[in-house]
This record gives C-alpha cells, structure tokens and sequence, in this order.
C-alpha cells in the first residue's frame, strides 16, 4: 500500500509519487539471483528508474494506492497475444476501485486521481502527472475492495479467452 492511513498524507504528493520510497508502487526483483550489494534478489538492470538519481531501483511502477492481487497474462496459445500484460487490482480510497495494466515506468496517478476522476483537486490539475487511467474503474455502490484474478485463457468457455476476470472482497 502507499503506507498512509487514509489519502496518503506523506510530502506534497505523498508516497506513491515519490520514487524513492517503495510505498505505492509496483516492484520488480530479480529472486533468483543475489545483487552484488549482499541483497538476496537483484535489480533488473532495465528496470525504468535504475539510473534516476533519488529514485528507488526496484521500483517498476508508481502512483498506485493498495494493489491486492495481480497477475501477468501467459497469452493467447496460438498468437502469444497478450502475453507479459500485468493486471492488478487497486483497491481506492473512497469512491473507486480499479483495474490497472501495468507498464514499466507507469505512473497511475495515486493521490490525484482515484479512478477516472480527481482525488485531490491541486495534484489531479497538475500536468506533469502523465498519469495512465485504469482500464476499469467501478465505485462503491458495486464493490469497495476489488480483488485481483487471472486472464482466462482456457477452452471451456472461448468467450472469454483474453479476459481479466476479477472480484470483489465486498460485494
């Protein structure tokens, strides 16, 4: 999670815009093999913020609020379409949740936006964000604590093949 009780309090943008912490973000080690620094993972060295003075290395993606399950789709088994896509679930803080694609580098927004629209006024009018919108984004009246699932890629029901298929701990 971003490390806040409630809205992420932490600096003028909180934790999840702060690329040096590791609150709000999406992680990527390496736990096959140990970092010349004595870690027990490494540090991809493509990952996108390595050589970003003050950044956090592991850190893959940022702005996101408290993601709770995500999965990366092994693609189509014919086409390979898809594959390597990483869904998460974003749990929101009042009135959205989300489902994110995550892409290396992403920022998805957290404490600006929640969902599609502002969480905070001053943050979500600032154009520099570059924020990426969920692909889904429902509110609380539906669910208010989306749970991640997987992308159906079985044969038994081929109308679903290429879909995230989710939850909700709430609903």
């Amino acid at each position: 999670g971003d490390g806040g009780q409630a809205g992420d309090p932490f600096g003028k943008f909180g934790n999840a815009q702060n690329k040096s912490s590791l609150l709000g973000k999406v992680l990527r080690i390496d736990v096959n093999r140990a970092g010349s620094d004595g870690r027990p993972y490494r540090v991809p060295p493509d990952n996108p913020f390595v050589t970003e003075p003050g950044a956090h290395p592991a850190v893959y993606a940022y702005g996101v609020r408290n993601m709770w399950r995500c999965a990366v789709d092994r693609g189509d088994p014919v086409t390979r379409r898809g594959r390597g896509r990483m869904f998460c679930g974003d749990v929101g803080q009042n009135r959205f949740e989300e489902v994110d694609i995550i892409v290396k580098g992403g920022n998805y927004g957290w404490r600006a936006k929640e969902g599609f629209e502002c969480y905070d006024r001053k943050l979500c009018h600032n154009a520099s964000l570059g924020d990426i919108l969920p692909i889904y984004a429902y509110g609380h009246a539906v669910g208010k604590s989306v749970t991640g699932g997987y992308v159906y890629r079985g044969c038994e029901s081929p109308n679903l093949n290429g879909l995230y298929i989710f939850g909700d701990f709430m609903s």
